[in-house]
């Protein structure tokens, strides 16, 4: 926390490495497709693969990773000594630029990747326990529910490890609970359209809305 410079450095640049709206930039490429008017309208890789393909989702779901890895790699280079708590504040940064992007207008996805990958950073273990939401999304067929699921799970084995083991210190347990806010947040309105049996299941066609032809 004594390394202002460190900080003044990581900060924003994880903001900007999470603002980086690879969905958009890769549902046009891939499919002449506006992830932001099709689908979920999420920029977040499932979105990507569900209007764009399979090698286009896994591509976002790559690129969107490399953000929150990025991140907390940025942070650690910067720091001086420990850095628990600049890394935590850094996943968290990057969250924020997915979910809430600079270059496309404050939207964006739901941090599930990028927060995924600042997770394993910090944890290989936590992030591991993430993949129990893989079998829940299966049977449910709900993305977004596999996605709490399992991100819940990843952030509460951290809490677990940091106030029973001593791991990390402290400062992961801001990432534990900050992330789990902006998870629950961010899906607040995929929780609701599951309850009314109106999210879209895996497998299913979505609508696409082409952009308009520009006029000559």
């Amino acid at each position: 926390m004594n390394d202002p410079w460190g900080w003044l450095i990581a900060i924003p640049a994880a903001y900007v490495l999470g603002s980086l709206p690879f969905g958009v930039i890769i549902g046009r490429l891939f499919g002449d497709v506006d992830v932001r008017s099709a689908g979920s309208g999420s920029v977040g890789a499932s979105n990507v693969m569900r209007t764009s393909g399979v090698k286009a989702g896994v591509l976002a779901l790559i690129l969107d990773g490399a953000k929150g890895a990025v991140a907390i790699g940025i942070a650690k280079f910067v720091a001086d000594g420990p850095t628990p708590e600049l890394e935590a504040i850094a996943g968290l940064t990057a969250m924020v630029g997915h979910n809430w992007s600079i270059f496309i207008g404050f939207k964006g996805g739901k941090g599930v990747t990028t927060g995924w990958a600042a997770l394993g950073v910090m944890s290989p273990w936590a992030a591991l326990a993430t993949l129990t939401g893989a079998p829940v999304a299966a049977a449910s067929r709900y993305v977004s529910l596999g996605s709490i699921v399992g991100a819940s799970t990843g952030l509460i084995v951290l809490a677990v490890q940091v106030l029973v083991f001593d791991y990390g210190g402290n400062g992961y347990l801001i990432y534990a609970a900050g992330g789990l806010v902006l998870i629950f947040w961010r899906h607040l309105p995929n929780i609701g359209r599951i309850i009314r049996g109106e999210e879209n299941k895996i497998g299913q066609r979505v609508e696409l809305h082409p952009p308009p032809a520009s006029s000559a």
